[in-house]
């Protein structure tokens, strides 16, 4: 009897412990999901809590279920947190953080995670989350015109993502999620990864503003067929940790509408393959790992290193922008195309004959030390003349003879090399330093010759 009590009891306590972790849940009302007017978010009976000095926590879980009307708009107060904030088949709905903390003028959300999961068969899907540019003081003045006028102040409004943000749209769905920043020094600020489940043809997830990802950016086809997923940057500045095709290749899009720029500053090594459409971005590489990208179209409008491992697979037809190295290792794959390059620190790592960078402007060094290529990976032949630099001009900065330029990542004892400007081409060739067969044979025979006459002369 005891055995069945203790049995019952610890039921009970197990059941009460569901209760309460329960509890945390919170879910929009159906009368606010499907209401018209803006609406606070973190006024507690707004999720169905009996006060509306109730507010969410870093415990409390947001849960929005269901489709909108089309006209729902929303504020979200600065200090406002939650732990995680789910979409779940929701539609059309316009988020505002407006408000600000008068102490500091900005205005700042934390969440610990946020999720748009889009798996039904809801079609036009579209969430914006976006910031203000400016404030009002309360304070007035009055302008050239005579006329009293509100004193505004910029506001430095961040949306914080301690963990991960997880975008999911099925195989039947559509959905648009914007993230839109009018101003801050950081819009969005992902501490961990930014994962993209969708369709290439008809799923979008927007960036626009300044956005710092720690992590990796994950890409991942959500149908069988594995048609790809599509990230668009609405380019300022971004700064992300990494980008992974998730194995899937040549089928990702990134579309860019502005001409901003993405430094990647991986602590990790990432492949991504895909396509890169509309107005070409910038490529800044500060990473301490490798990034791999192998654009099947597209172009880049700069690409600048200054540390870690940056590997470009482009079309040959392909033509980007400037080059810059200052740091860390650049690796093309085959024949590569730039407008103008600068050569500073770092090197360049040459590990296939057919790998040659092509400057159709010119081609100059900007830094007073050695120029470094990595010959690690190439399969030497010796003698050969191998192009690794070709270009219409080269500058001054370099020197005619080449002794600026240095290699490694070769067999010194085996061969030596030596490099030259063929007319404005960086040439490399490989002299053995074993001799041939043929030549040893000579030698020995020379040898053989010679010690014979010595004897008859004895």
């Amino acid at each position: 009897m005891k055995k069945s009590l203790k049995k019952t009891t610890l039921t009970a306590i197990f059941a009460l412990s569901a209760l309460a972790a329960s509890a945390d849940d919170w879910y929009l009302s159906e009368s606010v999901l499907q209401g018209t007017e803006t609406w606070d978010w973190s006024n507690g009976e707004n999720w169905g809590q009996s006060s509306s000095t109730a507010k969410p926590s870093a415990d409390t879980n947001l849960w929005i279920i269901g489709e909108t009307n089309g006209k729902n708009k929303s504020t979200l107060s600065s200090g406002f947190t939650a732990n995680e904030l789910k979409f779940t088949n929701s539609g059309n709905m316009d988020i505002n953080w407006a408000s600000y903390d008068s102490g500091s003028g900005n205005a700042n959300i934390t969440l610990n995670k946020l999720t748009f999961d889009n798996t039904g068969s809801l079609n036009s899907t579209y969430i914006k989350l976006s910031t203000t540019k400016t404030r009002e003081t309360g304070e007035t003045t009055v302008d050239k015109d005579g006329k009293t006028v509100n004193i505004t102040k910029t506001v430095n409004q961040t949306l914080t993502i301690n963990g991960d943000i997880n975008v999911i749209a099925g195989t039947e769905a559509a959905q648009t999620i914007d993230m839109y920043s009018n101003g801050g020094k950081y819009a969005f600020h992902v501490k961990g990864d930014l994962n993209i489940t969708n369709k290439k043809a008809t799923d979008n997830f927007i960036w626009t503003g300044e956005t710092v990802i720690d992590g990796v950016i994950n890409m991942k086809s959500a149908d069988a067929e594995k048609s790809g997923a599509k990230l668009q940057l609405q380019l300022w500045n971004q700064t992300i940790g990494g980008l992974s095709d998730c194995g899937e290749k040549n089928v990702h899009v990134i579309s860019t509408q502005w001409g901003g720029g993405v430094t990647f500053k991986n602590k990790t090594n990432q492949t991504w393959s895909g396509t890169i459409v509309n107005k070409k971005m910038e490529l800044r590489y500060a990473g301490t790992a490798m990034q791999r990208l192998e654009v099947v179209s597209g172009e880049f409008d700069n690409v600048r290193i200054s540390n870690g491992r940056l590997e470009l697979a482009m079309s040959s037809s392909a033509v980007n922008g400037n080059f810059s190295i200052s740091g860390g290792v650049f690796d093309n794959d085959g024949e590569i195309n730039f407008v103008d390059a600068s050569f500073g620190g770092g090197k360049v790592n040459f590990d296939n004959a057919a790998d040659k960078i092509n400057v159709l402007g010119t081609a100059m060094k900007n830094a007073s030390g050695n120029l470094e290529i990595d010959f690690n990976g190439l399969v030497i032949e010796a003698d050969k003349v191998y192009e690794i630099i070709s270009a219409a001009l080269v500058d001054s900065s370099f020197k005619s003879d080449a002794s600026d330029i240095i290699g490694s990542g070769y067999d010194s004892d085996k061969f030596l090399l030596n490099f030259a400007w063929a007319g404005t081409t960086l040439t490399a060739t490989f002299t053995s330093t074993v001799p041939e067969p043929a030549t040893v044979a000579a030698i020995l025979g020379a040898i053989a010759l010679a010690f014979a006459a010595y004897r008859r002369r004895k």
